[in-house]
């Protein structure tokens, strides 16, 4: 009986994240060109799906950087929709993961992505501007990172607690609190400040500039993990045929 409340509360929270996202993604307002739309959808489905390997068994992706640099540039001018369509369209494919997980990974982006914008919103100095200034200063843009890990990883906290029992506090640090997650958030969101300054010099040329550095980074890194796969098995196997001759 218990373990069926648990479900049924998870299913009201995805539910509402879903209902809450499509709510923000449904808020008028004017839109960027269709070309650099098209072109940070394009870089930010990029992060999502070239995923690289981390120390140990981790992984790592561009996905934050990119959705930060996109938020910095595209605001509510379709920033927040860029980030729900890429973490939809990863979702599907190649990442081929359950619908309601793909629903609940694009809405939980949404919402992280409006919140971020909001924070920027609430310290503007100018809140009727409603979008980002190209001068925006780092300590703000680290804080819009901050605000956006914050949410994103807090609500993939929540359907963890809600599904195992674990307190939240606890289902958040043991995810996504420890220091090599913490330190590597920190480096994508300085990354990301690194890559809206090029953008501010350079236009959409950076994002053309920056993609094959993704995917070469992407492909050697899955060719390095593939080699250490390959040879862990490989010493498996000798360790088992040493064992067999002393037996």
């Amino acid at each position: 009986m218990k373990h069926q409340i648990s479900h049924y509360k998870l299913v009201g929270f995805v539910t509402g994240c879903v209902l809450a996202a499509t709510w923000l993604l449904c808020q008028p307002h004017s839109l960027a060109p269709p070309g650099l739309l098209a072109l940070w959808l394009l870089a930010c489905t990029v992060g999502e799906v070239f995923w690289l390997d981390a120390p140990g068994e981790g992984t790592i992706s561009m996905a934050l950087v990119l959705d930060i640099a996109a938020l910095s540039v595209l605001d509510f001018r379709g920033g927040v929709q860029v980030i729900a369509l890429s973490t939809l369209i990863a979702g599907i494919y190649p990442q081929r993961r359950a619908w309601y997980k793909v629903l609940f990974n694009a809405a939980q982006s949404t919402l992280a992505a409006g919140a971020a914008l909001g924070f920027v919103d609430l310290m503007s100095t100018r809140p009727e501007l409603h979008h980002l200034p190209m001068t925006l200063w780092w300590p703000n843009l680290l804080l819009v990172g901050g605000t956006f890990f914050a949410v994103n990883t807090g609500l993939v906290a929540c359907t963890i607690s809600l599904s195992t029992g674990l307190p939240l506090w606890r289902a958040w640090r043991d995810n996504f609190g420890y220091p090599f997650e913490l330190a590597s958030t920190l480096a994508q969101v300085t990354l990301a400040c690194f890559l809206q300054s090029a953008y501010e010099q350079f236009g959409p040329a950076t994002l053309l500039f920056l993609l094959p550095l993704v995917s070469v980074l992407w492909y050697s890194s899955t060719r390095e993990a593939r080699t250490r796969r390959a040879l862990a098995g490989q010493s498996k196997v000798s360790q088992d045929e040493q064992f067999r001759r002393s037996a």
